[in-house]
């Protein structure tokens, strides 16, 4: 089985500049159609998105918490107290708050791409583009 990434990014854009506040008002819009697509839920979908993007933010930063631990060969997360944890929960999902979901900007970051065609929703495997053949 073979994996192919999907250049998703290539396929919805309306313009052709690449940034990184581009390809992170991406991801949240390709975690906002996948979350929509579940009606009986409770959240709304933005705000799962949200949250799932403070989460992936919280986990890279304990990967790179972890390299640094690796590379020069001292303990910091074992040292941290258990607090420490939801500390960072909330240093990640505030600034993400403020971006994302203040004043609804999550509609204007939703406009800026092209609905997707229903082929492509069809043909997708997961909430982030992969296909599997």
């Amino acid at each position: 089985m073979r994996l192919i990434l999907i250049p998703l990014l290539a396929q919805h854009r309306t313009s052709r500049e690449y940034n990184n506040v581009n390809v992170y008002n991406y991801f949240f819009y390709r975690l906002y159609c996948w979350s929509a697509q579940w009606k009986n839920d409770v959240a709304p979908p933005e705000f799962k998105a949200f949250a799932i993007v403070s989460a992936v933010m919280v986990g890279h930063a304990i990967l790179f918490v972890q390299w640094v631990e690796l590379i020069f060969g001292f303990r910091i997360i074992a040292l941290l107290p258990k607090y420490s944890v939801y500390v960072a929960v909330i240093v990640f999902a505030v600034p993400n708050y403020f971006i994302l979901l203040y004043r609804n900007r999550y509609k204007k970051i939703i406009s800026n791409f092209a609905p997707e065609p229903p082929q492509l929703r069809r043909r997708r495997e997961g909430p982030f583009g992969f296909k599997f053949t």
